[in-house]
């Protein structure tokens, strides 16, 4: 069974080891044809370092590393072969170090190992002396940068060093256009779009290829490369579980997959799968790699609510905003990958996008921040006193004990955020049933009416209509009235209804009441 490349970003190492390697050289064929200068967005942990160092390696004329890959009989090796200079600035901790002399460390070792004779200078004449020195040789060299971002995402918040940092590099990349005789391609990847407007103004040739739809999965594993490639992990995790490979393939589905972005093809975090195989344990991979305070303070600053992230429509235009002085919610939270494109709506020539959270482990973590916001609560203690008490008392058909739980979660929110109206309690709900990873969904339209929030496990099926200052049987009564529980039946679980009636004077959950449906 050949090894997990978990935490290993280098093509050489993974292909000298035995891991496996999910085979993206098709793609990257038609891309070092198709394009010159590309520009290639993707989230943070998606297999751009990966990408990258297999761009450096092909061009290097590795052709050993390549044997058995797609494009191993694809090209003229020899051909291919063209200097590269590789600036990985995903390595670099921008907030502790001046960015000159983070960068010149870099060039001054690509020249090193190239042989080139140093002269005192900033980074960009290093560079010029680079691709001078390549070119007197009749070569033109390949520059691939890796997360051209970074140095302006790890100083966000401070506008005086963001400010430096913008136009340093602005100056920087600025070296490439007039050298542009000496230079074969480029290729530029970074997790957000913020900056490129202004760091890539004097290289306005660069494309951005991040929405081409024929790169949407060269990062990433599809469900096919999943089970392909995957397939002895697969059985020995099932076995695990005491599962089938099927029942298997539904939960990481559900939980993993789901990432898109041309709203056709899915794929599943790399990061995610690795870590997934490695542990056999369900965890949030992807999402504790970072923590998205930045994104909460400005979701309560433009006052987005949750549920306005779910199935929002939006337009090619505001995906791609990439103007730091006028930032937008959306587009950050899709760049950065904590929303994706669901499905793609064309009309004419016109193109809008239905956006929503990728799986569950993204909408669960999400949710469970968003409450730490709400409470003032550690997470350890929003994920132990409210996800999974909530989670277990539905499990355990304890609905007293559920809706004691969810009485103390709404005397946590200050009275601040309180308003008289009954879409403050389903929003606080809302947020709190997406924080315990059980699949949930809001304003569910039916035939005949709208439920107010469904909730499904692997036991049951649980229908919830709410009231504001209402008897909760009036709830029930709705729900049977109305049939909510037909689109159901076909599940062949039990079905309860929920009815909650809400109190504006207590500001919480005031009664509840439940019935069973279906046996």
């Amino acid at each position: 069974m050949k090894k997990l490349s978990t935490g290993v970003q280098d093509f050489e190492k993974i292909r000298k080891n035995n891991m496996i390697y999910v085979d993206k050289t098709r793609q990257i064929l038609d891309l070092i044809r198709d394009g010159l200068y590309i520009f290639f967005a993707r989230p943070r942990r998606f297999g751009k370092s990966l990408l990258c160092s297999t761009l450096s390696y092909l061009y290097q004329g590795r052709k050993d590393l390549f044997e058995g890959l797609y494009i191993y009989d694809q090209i003229d090796w020899e051909d291919i072969v063209h200097p590269v200079i590789y600036i990985d600035f995903s390595q670099i901790a921008f907030q502790e170090v001046n960015i000159q002399e983070a960068v010149m460390a870099c060039m001054k070792k690509i020249a090193e190992d190239a042989g080139i004779e140093l002269y005192p200078g900033s980074p960009s004449l290093t560079l010029q002396n680079c691709l001078n020195y390549f070119a007197a040789q009749g070569k033109r060299t390949v520059i691939i940068i890796d997360e051209y971002d970074k140095a302006l995402t790890d100083v966000l918040g401070n506008e005086q060093k963001f400010n430096e940092h913008r136009d340093f590099l602005r100056g920087f990349y600025g070296m490439l256009k007039p050298n542009d005789k000496n230079i074969h391609q480029v290729f530029i990847t970074g997790v957000s779009k913020y900056g490129k407007l202004s760091v890539f103004s004097q290289l306005n040739n660069i494309t951005d290829y991040s929405m081409h739809e024929n790169y949407t999965t060269i990062c990433g594993y599809t469900p096919e490369e999943l089970e392909f490639y995957f397939e002895d992990y697969l059985e020995e995790t099932a076995k695990k579980f005491e599962r089938s490979k099927t029942e298997l393939l539904d939960r990481l589905k559900f939980r993993y997959n789901g990432y898109s972005f041309d709203g056709i093809y899915q794929v599943y975090n790399p990061y995610s799968m690795l870590n997934f195989f490695t542990l056999k344990e369900f965890k949030n991979y992807w999402f504790d790699t970072g923590t998205p305070y930045f994104l909460l303070n400005m979701l309560k600053e433009q006052n987005i609510k949750i549920h306005q992230l779910e199935n929002t429509i939006s337009n090619p235009s505001i995906l791609d905003i990439a103007d730091i002085e006028h930032q937008s919610a959306i587009s950050l939270l899709f760049q950065t990958g904590y929303l994706t494109i669901k499905e793609t709506i064309r009309k004419g020539f016109n193109t809008r996008y239905r956006l929503d959270f990728p799986n569950t482990e993204v909408k669960q973590a999400f949710a469970q921040y968003l409450l730490i916001t709400y409470t003032n609560m550690g997470l350890d203690r929003v994920y132990t006193n409210i996800s999974y008490a909530l989670a277990d008392a539905l499990e355990r058909l304890d609905f007293d004990k559920f809706c004691e739980v969810l009485q103390g979660v709404y005397a946590q929110i200050p009275y601040q955020i309180y308003i008289q109206q009954e879409a403050y309690y389903h929003t606080i709900f809302h947020v709190v049933m997406n924080s315990l990873g059980f699949k949930t969904q809001s304003e569910v339209q039916t035939n005949i009416g709208r439920i107010d929030s469904v909730i499904e496990t692997d036991e049951n099926v649980f229908i919830f209509e709410f009231k504001l200052d209402e008897a909760q049987e009036r709830a029930l009564e709705q729900i049977e009235s109305n049939k909510y529980f037909q689109i159901y039946q076909n599940q062949e679980l039990p079905i309860y209804a929920v009815g909650i009636n809400f109190s504006s004077e207590q500001k919480n959950v005031e009664s509840w009441l439940v019935r069973k449906l279906k046996a």
